[in-house]
């Protein structure tokens, strides 16, 4: 099982990002066929928490930050994400993967209520049951779509299609 992991945000300084390195190595102690790839933000406040808790952790992979494909191929692989980033929910989200986010609010409150994010907050043992749970029970609502309705790319032809002046089905969107 692969999980994915980031942290970097300035609320989670210090306590809240050692609190998620030391979920990281409780969840390896706590399930032999868990790998954990963590890229590190380049902020030394971060980077030497994370480091100190992680360095010689069996199956904890620190990487450097990584180029965006890169990032997101390992989205694509995980089967759960831990992470305090806005853009990271919502990419591993669109992925269909869960997400455990260390903080105690979201603004991406839909992943959530169809079930692909749980609220952690920062606490050792919430991020760890949270994870465990996921891979335990998985999530019923992977394939779900979060954000619209999966139709955008072909709605934003039509309408370049249209400005363009070549006949096209434009279709008016309505968010639900």
């Amino acid at each position: 099982m692969t999980i994915t992991v980031t942290a970097h945000r300035r609320e989670n300084w210090g306590k809240g990002i050692a609190e998620v390195a030391l979920a990281v190595r409780d969840l390896v102690v706590l399930r032999e066929d868990v790998r954990v790839f963590f890229p590190l933000h380049p902020n030394p406040l971060v980077r030497e928490v994370v480091e100190r808790e992680l360095v010689s952790i069996p199956r904890v992979f620190l990487l450097d930050a990584l180029p965006y494909p890169d990032f997101v191929r390992l989205l694509a692989k995980s089967h759960v994400v831990v992470s305090d980033s806005g853009g990271v929910q919502e990419e591993a989200a669109a992925l269909g993967i869960p997400v455990v986010v260390t903080r105690d609010t979201t603004e991406r409150p839909e992943i959530i209520e169809c079930g692909l994010g749980v609220l952690a907050g920062c606490q050792r043992e919430s991020i760890v049951q949270a994870v465990m749970d996921f891979l335990e029970k998985g999530v019923a609502q992977r394939k779900a779509r979060v954000f619209g309705d999966g139709r955008a790319a072909e709605r934003i032809v039509q309408v370049l299609l249209q400005f363009f002046g070549f006949p096209g089905v434009y279709e008016e969107f309505t968010p639900g």
